[in-house]
């Protein structure tokens, strides 16, 4: 996925249990998907960058690491 900002790349986050896009470049930092407007209203600075699927990212974050 590509950043519709600087259109360089970006990472699958989590923030708040809601799946996000975050641009890996430092100076553009932008959010988005349809959940983007969540950090708007409050931002703790922590994302969860995930790979693969939602569902067992979202496990983790809710019960730490799966055995």
């Amino acid at each position: 996925m590509k950043c519709p900002t600087c259109k360089s790349e970006a990472r699958r986050v989590i923030y708040m249990g809601f799946p996000m896009w975050l641009c890996q470049i430092e100076y553009c930092s932008t959010v988005w998907g349809v959940w983007s407007w969540v950090p708007a209203l409050w931002f703790n600075g922590a994302f969860m960058e995930y790979d693969g699927w939602y569902l067992p990212a979202l496990w983790h974050w809710l019960f730490g690491k799966m055995e």
